[in-house]
């Protein structure tokens, strides 16, 4: 076999093997954790809260669990079919058994979900960010709720108890925004009286003000905490093919090299095994994940650039809690940033000394000749 199909394969087959546990793992994190809710009776009605709503790219639906089969086993999500409900003023009539009520994501139909029976609570402090250029005004928040922090565009909300994971809906109804009057001109008629029955309550729910952006600093905190493991690993991966780039040139004479093509191979399989490690000891928090491929870099920019804003603007304005999630950030975006880079470089000077002193030998055992 030439020496180039030889060095190929057993780089193609190193990726191999690291995609299959990437994947692995991606579709573990990419699981979103639900609450499912049951209509309740009102009369002669089922009802659901209008909490129950996802903004998808349909526009709102509701989305109600199933168990799939055979390839597509385990509990998913389906979009309920626009005729098996209706909204009114401040309700949803729903026909129907159970629908999902909160999610850490937007979950897209048939994907897989993680029921939650009975969510835990722990203390938290989340972060209101407006959409547009001012906070909505706040309702009655929730008692174990309270404003820690406020700026025109971002606040701090301390919990003594959330509960867990992060739900942005969630948060939604546990600090709601102050309600406002809504527009039913044009399903008036000249009196200014309005048919209820014939008003679009879907178009109306549509155009209501939307609540602030909520993100949870206990997630944040658990995102920044797996970025040295994550830069560990980039490290690791950067590191082996480096490793096996300067293997290259030990392979013209692979007889004489082979001890040190034999240290240079176990390394790149030994980094396989820490890889694996790696990735099953990242544990990410799904609420700060894409809904869709986890390599979807625009969610993060756009997620994390509003994150670390609104902190830092609370920091300015003498927030702690907020000035230490960004210190604490900072500090652990340059450890992941040193990981990842000291690896490939003590990669680069192993691999050059093998290939200098190759070369070394190779000339020595020539002039003996």
């Amino acid at each position: 076999m030439k020496r180039w199909v030889l060095w190929v394969s057993v780089l193609a087959a190193w990726f191999l093997v690291f995609s299959t546990l990437f994947s692995l793992r991606v579709e573990q994190w990419m699981v979103p954790s639900v609450i499912v809710a049951e209509p309740r009776t009102e009369g002669f009605d089922t009802v659901l809260t209008l909490d129950c709503l996802f903004d998808t790219e349909e526009g709102l639906s509701l989305f109600a669990p199933y168990e799939g089969a055979a390839w597509e086993a385990g509990t998913r999500v389906r979009i309920i079919e626009p005729a098996s409900y209706q909204l009114t003023q401040d309700r949803i009539q729903f026909r129907g058994s159970l629908a999902v009520a909160y999610a850490t994501k937007l979950s897209r139909p048939d994907a897989l979900v993680d029921v939650i029976v009975t969510p835990k609570w722990e203390p938290d402090t989340w972060l209101a960010v407006a959409r547009e250029d001012t906070l909505p005004e706040w309702g009655a928040l929730d008692r174990r709720a309270s404003i820690q922090t406020r700026t025109e565009q971002e606040a701090l909300l301390a919990l003594e108890k959330a509960p867990v994971p992060f739900m942005e809906k969630r948060a939604w109804g546990m600090a709601p925004i102050a309600r406002q009057e809504d527009d039913l001109s044009p399903w008036a008629d000249e009196s200014g009286n309005v048919d209820k029955k014939a008003v679009d309550w879907l178009a109306v729910e549509a155009a209501r003000q939307k609540p602030p952006r909520f993100y949870s600093l206990n997630d944040l905190s658990q995102w920044t905490a797996q970025m040295p493991k994550m830069g560990l690993g980039a490290g690791l991966v950067l590191a082996s093919l480096v490793l096996w780039g300067f293997s290259w040139p030990l392979a013209r004479d692979w007889r004489k090299n082979s001890r040190r093509l034999a240290i240079s191979a176990l390394l790149t399989v030994a980094s396989l095994g820490v890889l694996a490690g790696l990735l099953w000891a990242i544990e990410l928090p799904s609420s700060l994940l894409p809904s869709t491929h986890i390599v979807d870099f625009g969610h993060y920019t756009q997620e994390f650039s509003a994150i670390f804003r609104a902190l830092e603007r609370l920091a300015a304005a003498g927030d702690v809690t907020a000035a230490d999630a960004v210190s604490q950030a900072n500090t652990r975006l340059w450890l992941s940033l040193a990981s990842a880079a000291a690896l490939p470089l003590a990669a680069a000077v192993l691999g050059l000394g093998q290939v200098l002193l190759g070369s070394r030998k190779n000339t020595h055992s020539q002039e003996r000749t």
